[in-house]
């Protein structure tokens, strides 16, 4: 069994991301220039992991054409920090609509989130200082947890 990774992002401005950029600079995170989000799915597949990218890429309740893009990697940043943010629970909904009304037949299995990328300008602990922001604004510990993607 292989694993894909697929990264979705709004084409268009994402107004969640920029609102909490707004509150986390408004929360004195002054060093903090952009925030962006992207969502995060990695399968778990029996078959061939190039076939199923392109079958994944044309599923629009994963990627909408009209307004997402998909990438199969972040991309790289010499000033950023990504964190992905996973709810507590399973993702058998979705597991189940993917594999039984839309026969996609090789997913064994689906893990889901939303990765978050910060941004900073003058900032010495880049890992440090996006931990706090997390953990201050972007995350409930109560039922998410958080992880370090770069």
């Amino acid at each position: 069994m292989e694993s894909s990774t697929v990264f979705v992002k709004l084409k268009i401005p994402d107004n969640t991301a920029i609102s909490a950029l707004q509150t986390l600079q408004r929360m004195g995170f002054s060093s903090l220039q952009n925030v962006e989000r992207m969502e995060y799915y990695k399968f778990l597949i029996s078959g061939n992991k190039k076939d199923f990218g392109k079958k994944i890429g044309s599923v629009d309740i994963i990627c909408n054409a009209n307004k997402h893009s998909m990438s199969y990697s972040l991309p790289p940043s010499i000033d950023a920090v990504s964190f992905l943010i996973k709810d507590d629970g399973s993702n058998e909904g979705l597991l189940h609509t993917l594999k039984e009304r839309l026969h996609i037949t090789e997913i064994r299995n689906i893990d889901k989130g939303m990765v978050w990328t910060l941004h900073f300008e003058n900032e010495k602990s880049i890992h440090k200082k996006g931990r706090e922001i997390v953990k201050a604004l972007l995350m409930n510990p109560h039922y998410q947890t958080m992880e370090l993607m770069r």
